[in-house]
């Protein structure tokens, strides 16, 4: 005997997945805070912010020179295919041989 399907709603997902990232320090903002005119996007359709991406890689290495991270910014914004999987895995090997080539 099989047991039966629970039933997991977006509202429960979206639950789950906020409490495991509050517990990595990841605060939630409402939308209006990172709106288009707010400086930190241009448009809805951005789905990096790019001043906050900027700030974690500065935070994250702090011995780096700017120039470098603002490099790794560019590389990371401009994927080379349409295929998400595929650059998902090459960002994913990027990181863990500190290459972004």
């Amino acid at each position: 005997m099989t047991a039966p399907a629970v039933a997991f709603s977006e509202a429960d997902w979206e639950g789950a997945a906020k409490e495991r990232l509050g517990e990595l320090d990841w605060k939630p903002l409402d939308g209006r805070a990172i709106a288009p005119g707010t400086g930190e996007r241009e448009s809805w359709s951005e789905l990096l912010i790019r001043p906050r991406l900027l700030a974690a890689l500065q935070r994250l290495n702090p011995a780096v020179p700017a120039q470098y991270l603002q490099q790794a910014l560019a590389e990371i914004v401009s994927p080379k295919s349409n295929d998400a999987m595929a650059e998902n895995q090459a960002l994913r090997g990027s990181w863990g041989n500190g290459s972004l080539e």
